[in-house]
């Protein structure tokens, strides 16, 4: 099964309330709950990449699917370059910008390539891998490149599904219908495959799935968030919590 072509095509296989959904991602109603998370995500996205500081002028978005992180990080004055395998996503993404009117905030350059196989060199001061690694077959390639992009210094953050994923009925219909990829990661294995590149200062963190929403008011769900929060980390985290890993070059 080639795996790729079916994520270049991924689009024509989609209902019509799902291309809507390509279009307005991560607003719209056609699934709320993704919604929040997206949001979510995206805010810690900027705070764990510094995004605010001055210093940070450019970012390259891998596996940037319809752009919306692209446009996003791009009105906060960064220059993205965003990347994606599927001509039919940066169409949309090139679409959604021009809607954005984002580009005279900062710059969007949309490239259509499979991220395996890109070679930029000491470009960038950042590399964002939002959710798009865990369709490729060879990961090891993807970090390589990402590697390479970076400036000396520069910071790469990755955010992936863990390695339930893999295994999730949902995930698995998903990998069925589209003929994809969906695979999941143990964080430690992508710290091992890192640290061969020469990534240092690796740091993994845990805000997903929930565990930092605001809690209720009162002992009880006060209780019940520490102990997700304790039992998550301490036993479950490769098959529980979304793997984000934050690192230098």
């Amino acid at each position: 099964m080639n795996t790729k072509q079916n994520e270049i095509k991924y689009v024509d296989h989609l209902n019509p309330a799902e291309k809507k959904w390509l279009h307005t991602k991560p607003f719209g109603n056609y699934n709320y709950k993704e919604s929040c998370m997206r949001l979510r995500d995206f805010s810690y996205i900027i705070e764990l990449l510094s995004l605010k500081e001055d210093k940070v002028t450019t970012l390259l978005d891998l596996g940037c699917g319809t752009g919306w992180t692209s446009i996003m990080i791009a009105k906060l004055a960064v220059e993205v370059t965003a990347v994606d395998i599927s001509d039919d996503m940066i169409a949309i993404a090139r679409e959604n910008a021009r809607k954005e009117n984002s580009w005279p905030k900062g710059k969007i350059k949309f490239i259509v390539s499979d991220i395996e196989e890109i070679n930029f060199k000491n470009q960038f001061d950042r590399v964002l891998i939002y959710d798009g690694l865990h369709h490729c077959p060879n990961e090891q390639k993807v970090l390589k490149n990402a590697y390479q992009a970076l400036k000396p210094g520069g910071i790469i953050l990755i955010v992936e599904p863990n390695k339930r994923h893999q295994y999730d009925p949902e995930a698995q219909k998903i990998a069925k219908r589209f003929g994809v990829l969906e695979k999941g990661y143990a964080p430690n294995y992508l710290k091992r495959e890192m640290k061969k590149l020469g990534y240092k200062n690796m740091v993994r963190f845990h805000c997903s799935y929930g565990n930092n929403k605001p809690v209720r008011e009162g002992v009880g769900p006060f209780v019940k968030q520490v102990l997700r929060l304790i039992i998550t980390r301490l036993f479950f985290s490769n098959n529980l919590s979304q793997v984000w890993l934050k690192a230098e070059k």
